[in-house]
Parts: C-alpha cells; structure tokens; sequence
C-alpha cells in the first residue's frame, strides 16, 4: 500500500501560504491521527517512531512526517525531560496568591522580571481580578521558604498581599489529557467519516480500521478509503 502523507491531501493545499494561514493550520489541521500523536508523546516523549507508529496505527514513513509537521507548525514545542523533584532538593511546592499595591508598568515591569529571575519559581501568572498574581514555587522545605518568602519575595517594592497554600495531596499532575487513540478509535466501528465522505451513517474503512487496513470490497467504500487516506495519512 502507497504511504500518502496527510500534508500532500486536498485539504491541505495553499493553506500556509503566509505566517496567518499557517497559524490558522495549526489549529484548524490537526485531526485525530495528529491528537494521537500528541498523546502518545506527551505520554512518553522517548518513544522511537517505530512504536510511535504502531501505537497509532501508521506506517513509519507518515508517522515520521506528521510528527516533524507538528514540531514545524509549533505544535509539538520541544521534549523534555521529567525530574523527581527531590533529587534536586525542591519537593516541598507551595502556590502563592499575591497582589500589588499598584497595577502602573514600572512597578509591575519591575516586580515580575524580579520574581521570575528566582530559581525556586516554577510558574508566574499575572491574573484577572484577584489576586494579581498565581506563583508556584519549590523549595527544599518549610525552611528554605521562608527565606525565599522573606528575602526574595517581600523585598521587591510594592507586594502588598501574600497568601501561601500549602498541598495537602497532589490528585492528579502532568501535562498531557486524554486523547483518541489506537486502542478506542480504530477497533470501535463503525465510525462516520470525519470528513464526511463516506455518507452518513457509512462506516469508513479507515476510521475502523486504521490506515494500514485493506479497503473493503464495495466501489463506494473503496473511493472512500482512498479519499480518506489522502486526507488522513
């Protein structure tokens, strides 16, 4: 069976041919063997494209592509790497609510470029409403906290409130969020055509089945299968 790549489809054609369509590509091209893609590897972004591939039901040579789309597209932002944050002596984390007693440019220039040079900040969001602002922080414990709450914190000019709130347990942490996958999108059929090609209420081929399937027998159900193999990959 060719490998068709699902850049080389119909419905990809003159879309990026400035920075603005490519942008709107990013968001409007991403289908489901794309969401799979992205799950797989935000699962576990060491996977070699070989497992990538099996894992979503494609074949090396448009699994490797789709994956280098995604990264030039800015989709897929880089790898890295997940560290047990006590072998780096910062698995005490607290979340700081915080607010100024100003909103002017220089104090608030001032006071993030001051905060975010801080090796124990995780994450500065500036909010909406109140507090002004959400810091995560870690810290080798309660100690080295208070430090940093006291000689990093509340010595930049203006911090008017601090709140700390400390973890009692961690529900649920990571990244990545449940996506479509071989497992659940393939095998259920039958599934309608995402784009509509095969009629409604038809089962396709390829949703069932995954690319690499062999089309079935019918001439209506081969054209789809064709179609949406130009579409999908």
């Amino acid at each position: 069976m060719p490998e068709v790549d699902h850049e080389d489809g119909p419905g990809h054609r003159g879309e990026r041919r400035d920075g603005r369509s490519r942008r709107w590509c990013n968001l409007l091209c991403v289908d489901d063997i794309d969401r799979a893609i992205i799950a797989e590897l935000e699962r576990d972004g060491r996977l070699t494209n070989v497992e990538l591939a099996q894992r979503v039901g494609l074949t090396t040579g448009p699994c490797l592509r789709r994956v280098q789309r995604l990264e030039a597209d800015g989709v897929i932002r880089g790898y890295r790497a997940v560290i047990d944050p006590a072998a780096r002596g910062r698995s005490f984390e607290v979340l700081i609510d915080l607010s100024l007693e100003a909103q002017d440019a220089e104090t608030v220039e001032r006071f993030e470029q001051m905060l975010a040079q801080a090796e124990e900040v995780l994450e500065l969001r500036r909010l909406f409403g109140t507090p002004d602002y959400f810091v995560r922080v870690a810290v080798a414990d309660l100690a080295a906290y208070e430090t940093f709450l006291s000689q990093r914190v509340m010595t930049i000019p203006r911090v008017k409130n601090v709140t700390s709130h400390f973890t009692m347990k961690t529900v649920k942490h990571g990244l990545w969020s449940r996506c479509p996958g071989p497992g659940d999108h393939w095998a259920r059929g039958p599934h309608r055509c995402p784009r509509g090609l095969c009629g409604p209420g038809s089962p396709c081929p390829v949703i069932m089945c995954g690319p690499r399937a062999a089309p079935a027998r019918s001439s209506n159900a081969h054209r789809c299968w064709r179609r949406c193999l130009m579409m999908f990959g």
